[in-house]
């Protein structure tokens, strides 16, 4: 069973129905000699179809039918430059209807446009009748499948290489269509939205996220200023400590020697010399001056000669930490 591609190509000669693939049209059209003869009779043309119908073939969705120019009802029309484009399909519609004999209803046409010297348009004008459409699908009409026609020069003119099944429809024959030009405005209109919708999302995504990023910056600007300045508060809060410990060092009895002094943030510790007489009486003075302290003595061996006998002199290390 053959399977064909995505379009199936169905190209009509006098002498044969031919199934092939878009690629090979133009060799199928070239080797068919009579191509210039007329339409043949319906028991003919069920002939020619004969080998489509068989169980050998199997369809796409999508057919295009290519017929010759001859099979079809060609003619021209010259309107004023200054016609709406809107009239356009009109006016092709009546010269359609006029040389096919039938009603506007019955009647499938394309249109090209050429513009002339005299700034008048001329429309050149293809049409069949449907009943002519129904007999060239019948092969494809009961199994469901989307079919279009188009004569051999239509198919000449169109662009080379792929060709989508949208832009096939747009240059086949096909029954007038009042509002395709405001479903085709509306559908222009809807992309725009679109696009325009796509547009502010993306912004609006764009500017949160700048404003995230921002604010997330100026939180660590913010935290790291904040540690900076507790980081000097602490700072000047040791050092007052230290500076208040000092002033005791400063104020020791004249017959007092400061031997090692250690001032850090937590904890300021020295060791002195002084006499035993004099040791109590200044710590309970420094810590009535200073109750919120801690403050920790140690009796330590005299490490420094003095004239003073050693049963009156004593060395202390002293340790004082700012909090209980």
């Amino acid at each position: 069973m053959k399977r064909t591609t995505t379009c199936s190509v169905v190209v009509y000669t006098t002498e044969k129905c031919t199934l092939c693939e878009m690629d090979d049209v133009a060799n199928v059209i070239a080797s068919s000699a009579n191509n210039a003869e007329a339409l043949p009779a319906n028991t003919q043309l069920d002939r020619l179809q004969s080998v489509l119908i068989s169980g050998d073939i199997v369809f796409t969705s999508q057919v295009l039918i290519l017929v010759p120019d001859v099979w079809l009802s060609f003619s021209t029309q010259t309107i004023e430059a200054k016609t709406p484009d809107a009239l356009l399909p009109l006016a092709a519609l009546s010269s359609a209807a006029q040389t096919t004999f039938s009603s506007p209803d019955n009647v499938l046409f394309l249109y090209r446009t050429r513009t002339l010297p005299s700034d008048a348009i001329t429309l050149d004008i293809v049409a069949c009748t449907s009943s002519l459409a129904n007999a060239l699908a019948k092969p494809f009409i009961n199994g469901g499948v989307r079919y279009l026609i188009m004569p051999f020069s239509q198919w000449a003119h169109l662009k080379t290489g792929a060709k989508s099944w949208s832009y096939l429809k747009r240059n086949a024959l096909c029954f007038y269509q009042p509002d395709s030009q405001k479903r085709l405005k509306h559908k222009r209109l809807w992309v725009q939205l679109i696009l325009l919708s796509v547009v502010l999302h993306t912004s609006a995504y764009l500017y949160l996220s700048l404003l995230h990023e921002q604010s997330h910056q100026s939180k660590v600007t913010r935290q790291a200023l904040l540690d900076k300045s507790s980081a000097w508060e602490n700072d000047q809060q040791a050092n007052a400590f230290v500076a208040s410990a000092l002033t005791f060092i400063q104020a020791l009895p004249k017959k007092t020697r400061l031997l090692v002094f250690d001032g850090a943030e937590q904890t300021t510790s020295f060791q002195v010399t002084l006499l035993s007489s004099e040791k109590d009486a200044l710590l309970e003075r420094w810590q009535q001056q200073q109750p919120s302290w801690q403050w920790e003595v140690t009796k330590v061996e005299p490490r420094s000669f003095s004239l003073i006998k050693e049963d009156e002199v004593v060395d202390v290390f002293i340790s004082i930490h700012p909090t209980k």
